[in-house]
């Protein structure tokens, strides 16, 4: 884009020396045709020179200025399709690596483990009184003494 510029910068410049150029021509016929009479016919080559030398450097600041404005635009679309691919690409994996995760959570979710324990211990304890109340039973039934400390 800096070389686009630059190249605008000097055909800018080629065409303003052409303008310059086509002034002091219209200039000197001016000169001349004041001397003599060939001077009005060497004044309108000079001013239709003029003309097409403008019209010249129009269309090249247009061409150049078109060129440099679509190569940033291509350039610019290039860095933004390769953004969005890497964004892409970031995306999938990171949706990879949650659903991992997510998975993972549900298989191994410690608080739901935990819960199950102490529900099984507490079940367990039910089940442990349940039997010493019938080996009391039981027990008494036979005559036979509970045993002490459990």
């Amino acid at each position: 884009v800096s070389d686009s510029v630059a190249d605008i910068y000097r055909r800018l410049a080629e065409s303003g020396e052409r303008v310059d150029r086509g002034v002091r021509e219209a200039t000197s016929a001016l000169v001349a045709a004041e001397r003599n009479e060939r001077g009005h016919e060497a004044l309108e080559a000079a001013l239709l020179r003029l003309e097409g030398d403008v019209r010249e450097a129009e269309v090249r600041a247009r061409e150049t200025v078109d060129r440099a404005i679509r190569e940033s635009l291509e350039s610019t679309n290039q860095r933004m399709q390769a953004d969005i691919a890497e964004m892409k690409d970031r995306a999938a994996s990171t949706s990879e690596d949650l659903q991992r995760a997510t998975e993972l959570m549900k298989r191994h979710d410690l608080d739901t483990i935990w819960e199950s324990i102490a529900q099984l211990a507490a079940r367990l304890a039910e089940l442990q009184c349940d039997m010493d109340g019938i080996r009391q039973v039981s027990g008494m039934s036979r005559g036979v003494e509970p045993e002490q400390g459990r």
